[in-house]
């Protein structure tokens, strides 16, 4: 299907447990997972399409989380480096083009910060208060319940209080809607019963609304290693480098110098974190102003100097815009939100996961995203911005991590209910007539003497 609808480049990502259960070569390597990365990029290969690779989307082995708690750890950097060089070894030959980390900053701020994703051991003031809320908002009506204490909750009515519940969520969906009984972490009603059901938190006794000392720099010391780790998995042969994710912020007031500089502390907190390590060896200077020494440790110079530069492409990951305003002191806990000083105001909007697949391929507002949003990415090349490529995100619609299957963000429509049978939405039978129509005005432009290629796509292409 990629192939007739044009793409010649696709990106997935290789998953460390699945080469290295153990988490190191000396554990074993899993020759089955092995090969099934070999039938992927065999098959991308043979069919014109350029298999490009990341090494680390999240999937962390346990047995290295357990046995040294992960990127809290500096010898995660060593144990990164040695599964990098296996994929370096296993599928070099043909793979050209790596990418280290996907998205270092969410892995480190929603696995450390928020705890809204693993591995996060403890459930966050945030977490604890959005179950408090779901469990008055479920209750409603039972007044008695309106004061709940939810570390005095009895285990045998946690049980029945979750069944209750899983009985809910399943009804809920199994309205013609074609969308998997299913809702992410912050939906109320599987909040509390993914909450209920976990046996490893049934000891509320040792959980508090405060966070626990250590947890304010936890996020900088996992990002700072992730850093290193990207930095150790050096590649002599073909292109490697690094996928960053930011929200791009614009001041709320656009006159107040507060604000203004606000939102560029905002882009400095999620993009500049991992962004001016690589450019420059040190933080940005607004994480060094605003976070306490003994939270964000510096380089030492070897590491300041392993790191900087390290990387011969930069994937920048984007999804949406946010207003930012000045917010001297901030109402949450010490830590990764705090340090930052701003307020965010949301403009994004989310997916309807009741559409039916007839309603869902309708997507014109997508259509009309990549349309404006590529014309911006000319605009930007043709202003000398070096971008060698663009990807969709994504190919078809997945489990979108705590969201679940809640939000449809493919071009291609996946029916959950029916086989996992894809159709193409709008979007993708757009993008289909985009890349045809680019890769003859580029056969057109090199038959063309004594013009300019570029000039002539861009008369094109308007």
């Amino acid at each position: 299907m990629m192939k007739k609808m044009g793409f010649d480049a696709y990106r997935f990502s290789i998953s460390w447990p699945r080469i290295l259960p153990g988490g190191r070569c000396c554990a074993g390597v899993n020759q089955e997972g092995i090969d099934y990365y070999n039938n992927v990029i065999d098959t991308l290969i043979q069919h014109e399409i350029e298999p490009y690779v990341t090494l680390f989307h999240w999937d962390l082995p346990q047995c290295l989380q357990d046995e040294y708690d992960g990127f809290l750890s500096k010898r995660v950097v060593e144990d990164f480096r040695e599964f990098a060089e296996l994929c370096f070894w296993e599928y070099g030959d043909r793979v050209k083009n790596w990418t280290t980390l996907n998205e270092p900053t969410t892995y480190s701020i929603q696995g450390y910060a928020s705890c809204t994703f693993p591995p996060s051991q403890a459930p966050s003031p945030t977490f604890l208060t959005a179950l408090i809320s779901s469990v008055k908002d479920f209750f409603h009506d039972h007044p008695a319940l309106q004061d709940f204490d939810i570390t005095s909750i009895p285990a045998s009515f946690r049980s029945a209080l979750a069944s209750l519940l899983h009985s809910y969520s399943s009804d809920s969906y199994q309205d013609g809607t074609n969308v998997v009984a299913y809702r992410g972490v912050f939906e109320p009603k599987q909040l509390l019963s993914t909450f209920l059901y976990d046996d490893t938190r049934t000891n509320y006794s040792n959980y508090s609304l405060k966070p626990k000392p250590d947890q304010a720099k936890d996020v900088y010391i996992v990002g700072r290693n992730m850093l290193l780790a990207h930095a150790a998995a050096d590649h002599q042969e073909g292109k490697i480098g690094i996928t960053l994710v930011t929200h791009w912020l614009e001041p709320l007031n656009e006159r107040d110098p507060d604000d203004i500089k606000a939102a560029k502390r905002g882009v400095d907190f999620m993009l500049g974190w991992f962004l001016e390590p690589i450019v420059s060896g040190n933080y940005p200077k607004s994480m060094i102003d605003n976070v306490p020494p003994e939270n964000l440790a510096p380089f030492t110079k070897s590491e300041s100097e392993m790191v900087k530069g390290s990387y011969d492409f930069l994937g920048l990951n984007y999804y949406t815009a946010n207003y930012a305003s000045n917010d001297p002191d901030p109402d949450c806990a010490d830590g990764y939100f705090k340090d930052q000083h701003i307020k965010l105001h949301r403009v994004d909007e989310r997916s309807n996961h009741k559409h039916t697949a007839h309603q869902a391929c309708d997507d014109t507002m997508r259509v009309n995203y990549y349309q404006d949003h590529l014309a911006y990415v000319r605009k930007a090349m043709n202003e000398h911005v070096d971008i060698r490529g663009y990807f969709a995100w994504s190919w078809c619609d997945n489990f979108e991590w705590t969201e679940g299957y809640s939000v449809r963000f493919g071009i291609m429509y996946v029916d959950f209910m029916n086989d996992l049978k894809r159709y193409p939405k709008k979007s993708a039978i757009w993008f289909s007539k985009f890349l045809k129509k680019k890769k003859q005005l580029i056969v057109n432009a090199k038959k063309r003497q004594n013009t300019n290629t570029t000039d002539d796509l861009d008369a094109d292409y308007n």
